[in-house]
């Protein structure tokens, strides 16, 4: 597997004084490919510049850095999404008030299902794992679902919807759930 970087570089342009510092600048942001099996990286420009400047080791630099970063931020969150709920959030989620609660958060996030965790954070004291899972939820009902879950989320319409669009499947394994919460019948200003 190759991760490709290619930024501003020049194919065939290298500068001819390669000792100064805006020739590694230049070099920096040249083309090139990192193995992931062998971890060597090719590059375009045939460089080397001293240990005071940018462009020192390709492999440390801060792009590829980043790169590898992100790449492992990514792969752990996406590990982190399933049965992101521990038992104390199930437990509120399970409450009286909870699904009229989250409708609550639905329609005040005003369109904007990222308002919706941080909502659920604060009202009814969700990790923030768990509370991501409802924003993604909002999100996959607002895409697919909203006329048949805007004024009524407890119609059959609605569930049908989420259902068929894999919305309350996604919900569950990312909570960790075996079973749906009941559908609100009201909107609640409380969690519990």
């Amino acid at each position: 597997m190759f991760i490709f970087i290619c930024e501003a570089y020049q194919p065939g342009v290298v500068p001819n004084d390669t000792s100064s510092p805006e020739h590694c600048e230049a070099a920096s942001a040249g083309c090139g490919q990192i193995s992931r099996s062998s971890n060597s990286f090719s590059d375009a420009s045939p460089h080397v510049c001293d240990s005071s400047q940018l462009c020192t080791a390709r492999l440390g630099h801060p792009t590829i850095l980043k790169m590898r970063v992100l790449t492992s931020v990514l792969f752990i969150a996406l590990v982190a999404a399933d049965n992101a709920c521990n038992d104390n959030d199930k437990k509120v989620i399970n409450g009286k008030l909870f699904s009229g609660y989250l409708w609550y958060c639905s329609e005040h996030a005003a369109g904007d299902p990222s308002k919706v965790p941080p909502c659920l954070e604060s009202g009814c004291k969700l990790t923030d794992g768990c509370a991501n899972c409802f924003g993604d939820f909002a999100k996959c009902g607002q895409d697919h679902c909203l006329s048949q879950c805007l004024s009524t989320p407890s119609a059959q319409a609605c569930k049908d919807c989420m259902d068929k669009n894999g919305c309350n499947a996604a919900v569950l394994k990312c909570t960790g759930l075996s079973s749906l919460f009941p559908a609100p019948t009201a909107q609640s200003q409380k969690c519990y």
